[in-house]
């Protein structure tokens, strides 16, 4: 039994809606354009990315972390040489990275619990800095040296 209230996509996508229908061809294009470029990113980093635009011939990946978007403009100029031998993606002259901001529900995975006990020095390290801090002439820079030192296994 059918439910005449309910309306396939596809309906509202052959009536005048545009809207919708822009949206819709737009995600569409966003995906086949992730599937692509996909192919050509490391398979350690395409797990913390998202392709969210592409206009202007840029394009615009949303990625985890900094650390992310540092080791992926290392690559840029090499994607983008890449991209140049695939009809589909020969206009991207231009890759921008922006991360993800924290609050994000994809980012919590990666905050640290508050509870978490404070990670601490072994007690060789310690004694490393605390002699490499007695030979820094910067007051300000040996007492911090000297202060870290004191975090260690006890």
């Amino acid at each position: 039994m059918k439910n005449p209230k309910i309306k396939k996509i596809n309906g509202y996508l052959k009536t005048d809606h545009q809207g919708l229908k822009s949206l819709y061809e737009r995600i569409k294009k966003i995906e086949l354009l992730t599937q692509k470029i996909f192919t050509y990113l490391d398979p350690n980093l395409k797990k913390y990315c998202q392709i969210v635009n592409d206009e202007n011939n840029r394009l615009i990946m949303l990625v985890e972390n900094a650390a992310i978007a540092t080791q992926l403009r290392f690559q840029t100029a090499n994607l983008i040489t890449q991209f140049k031998h695939d009809p589909t993606l020969k206009h991207i002259q231009d890759i921008h990275y922006k991360v993800r901001p924290l609050n994000s529900s994809y980012s919590k995975r990666y905050l640290i619990e508050i509870n978490q006990p404070p990670l601490l020095l072994s007690r060789e390290t310690a004694e490393t800095i605390k002699n490499t801090a007695q030979t820094i002439e910067d007051l300000t820079l040996r007492n911090i040296m000297e202060k870290i030192a004191q975090h260690y296994k006890k």
